[in-house]
């Protein structure tokens, strides 16, 4: 009995890590948050008979998508997908998107190297993790604080350089004790430094506060100003500026910045033709739009230091002054052209000889006929046998 026992016992022990493994290699669904880091959006896809196929249509940065299972790909809400079709299921890539996990740890390969001098512009909240979809530290950093930040790389399939890494929006940061990750997108932080500049307003320019974006001041089309200027983040064109008194976010088209170059003649204008002048060169957003207030004679040589975006350069004398679109120029100094109307060669007579189609018929005919009279035959015998061995 005691044998029995012991027996017993050591078939349990070895039975029991089979059973722990077991139980472990029940299906477990895993389900997470992530959010779409890369400021160029990820791609979106469809199913087709022929695999995944990219519409075209990308899903924006910071975008969230909540409790992904783990699948590959990832089939997300179509009301995320802008003119999505009924009855169509889009996915994104796992490889994407950033996952949100209970711990971020991010080692020094994925991280940049350190600068300092960053200035923050509104209260920003720093994450746990280098995405939307992190939970908050429950730190801010005031408006008005200058830090020190290191880039994360996150992987882009779009990325040019050999490891396919881009630099995201998020960057990483230690402020009064705490670790975590803020997002620079959205007039949050002057990136560059802050220079002293002469420029002039290629627009009616309104300068918003950073924090409620409204309207702080207002700066008239071809004023030449003194001002303090700061670049914000890669993927934004606007300017942070300091200027009579107040510091907000101005459009970086509206402000030409003053440009002498060491060659002077690289400053120096004449056109062939006549050139309209107006009073700015940007309506809002849209290129043009201004009032004409003069005339430029052709010929007339001028020096100018101020050249906006799209080839408005600034021009002034004693009684007008404003923007000329150099590209106005190339078309009124096209000649046009005199139409001219190519002859074809003329092609030489030549006899041509139409052969008589070949007539198969007879052919067919014939060929139909030994096919029936054979079958007859083959008929008439075969039931010459059957009846000679119903006789017999």
């Amino acid at each position: 009995m005691f044998m029995k026992k012991i027996f017993y016992l050591l078939i349990g022990l070895l039975l029991l890590p089979s059973m722990v493994k077991a139980d472990m290699a029940s299906p477990e669904v895993i389900m997470y948050d992530a959010s779409v880091t890369n400021p160029n959006g990820i791609p979106i896809y469809v199913l087709e008979d022929s695999g995944y196929v990219d519409t075209g249509k990308k899903l924006p940065y910071g975008t969230v998508i909540k409790e992904i299972h783990e699948d590959d790909p990832v089939v997300i809400d179509n009301e995320l997908v802008e003119g999505a079709e009924k009855g169509k299921f889009y996915v994104v890539m796992p490889s994407d998107l950033t996952a949100t996990k209970s711990e971020y740890k991010i080692t020094d390969k994925e991280l940049g190297e350190e600068f300092g001098g960053y200035l923050t512009l509104v209260d920003i909240d720093i994450k746990k993790g280098p995405a939307a979809s992190y939970p908050s530290t429950g730190k801010k950093i005031k408006a008005g604080t200058e830090i020190s930040m290191r880039a994360v790389k996150i992987y882009d399939s779009e990325a040019t350089d050999d490891d396919d890494y881009t630099i995201g929006p998020w960057y990483y940061v230690e402020y009064e004790g705490t670790k975590g990750f803020v997002d620079v997108l959205g007039d949050t932080i002057v990136m560059g430094d802050i220079k002293e500049i002469e420029a002039i307003t290629a627009a009616k320019v309104e300068i918003l506060d950073p924090k409620t974006k409204k309207v702080i001041k207002t700066i008239e089309p071809s004023t030449k100003i003194k001002a303090k200027i700061g670049d914000l983040d890669d993927w934004n064109r606007d300017y942070y500026i300091e200027y009579d008194g107040v510091k907000g976010i101005v459009n970086s088209y509206h402000i030409v910045i003053k440009h002498i170059s060491k060659e002077e003649k690289n400053n120096q204008y004449v056109f062939e033709s006549d050139m309209k002048i107006y009073d700015y060169a940007f309506n809002g957003d849209e290129v043009g739009g201004g009032n004409v207030v003069g005339t430029l004679p052709a010929n007339t040589a001028f020096t100018s230091y101020y050249e906006a975006e799209y080839g408005f350069v600034y021009y002034e004398n004693d009684t007008v002054k404003g923007w000329i679109d150099s590209y106005e120029e190339v078309e009124k100094d096209q000649p046009k052209k005199e139409e001219t109307k190519k002859q074809l060669p003329k092609k030489e007579k030549t006899d041509v000889v139409v052969k008589p189609k070949n007539d198969y018929t007879l052919y067919i005919c014939i060929g139909a006929a030994a096919v029936i009279s054979i079958t007859a035959i083959v008929v008439i015998v075969l039931l010459n046998k059957k009846k000679k061995s119903k006789e017999l």
